[in-house]
């Protein structure tokens, strides 16, 4: 009988061991896989987050106030304007890329691309009267099989045309119709981009609803959304 109850006690041990492996296995795998699907985050202004599938983040011109805590990456500036260039407020694992206009635009106004964090960076023009085209860029990010743009500051420019073929999934469009151009313009912009997703941002005190874009996608500041690369 005491041999009975040991041996039945020896399988239940085993069997809560084997459990207890299995969980510990999962957040091991959990910790050096995929984390999950992509996320983007409007902060607020130009202000973005974008944590990749494997948890990489990657800030583009913090300043609007927000959560910053996950460690960056990555952070982008795209241009050196106080509303855009908050790096300070970024919390940043080691190692993390910091690149400004010094680093993406060339003396011929031509653009170095990187890959850091399992993200394509592509600086594209971007300018107007008060952003000259030697000191601002906006960017095409690619990650996870997503492309996203982020506009900047900047106003219509037939540039803009080159991304129809990149097959973009979402863009950001300045419209505070102040130092940038205004919905009904940004508007346009998206009929040059092509993009699958159309988002508003730095935004001020500008008339939302006049961005009559295609695909309008709505993103309140501080929301995070899940990316795809379905329509």
């Amino acid at each position: 009988m005491v041999k009975k109850v040991f041996t039945i006690v020896l399988a239940v041990g085993v069997l809560f061991s084997m459990v207890g492996c299995g969980s510990s296995t999962g957040k091991d795998s959990a910790k050096s896989g995929p984390q999950g699907k992509p996320t983007l985050t409007l902060i607020g202004h130009a202000s973005l987050k974008i944590k990749t599938a494997k948890g990489a983040v990657v800030y583009v011109d913090p300043y609007y106030q927000g959560d910053y805590s996950e460690k960056a990456d990555v952070i982008l500036v795209s241009h050196e304007h106080q509303d855009h260039n908050k790096i300070e407020l970024c919390t940043q694992n080691e190692g993390c890329k910091v690149l400004r206009v010094k680093d993406t635009i060339k003396p011929d106004n031509s653009y170095n691309t990187f890959e850091y964090a399992g993200v394509k960076i592509e600086p594209v023009p971007a300018y107007n009267q008060r952003h000259p085209v030697s000191s601002t860029n906006g960017f095409v990010l690619t990650f996870d099989g997503i492309t996203v743009y982020h506009a900047s500051d900047t106003s219509k420019i037939p540039e803009m045309g080159n991304l129809k073929n990149r097959n973009i999934d979402y863009a950001f469009f300045p419209i505070d119709g102040q130092y940038n151009m205004g919905p009904a313009e940004a508007a346009e912009c998206t009929r040059l981009v092509g993009a699958k997703h159309n988002t508003p941002f730095h935004v001020n005190n500008a008339d939302v609803k006049a961005f009559t874009a295609e695909n309008l996608l709505p993103v309140a500041y501080g929301q995070t959304i899940e990316l795809t690369g379905q329509k």
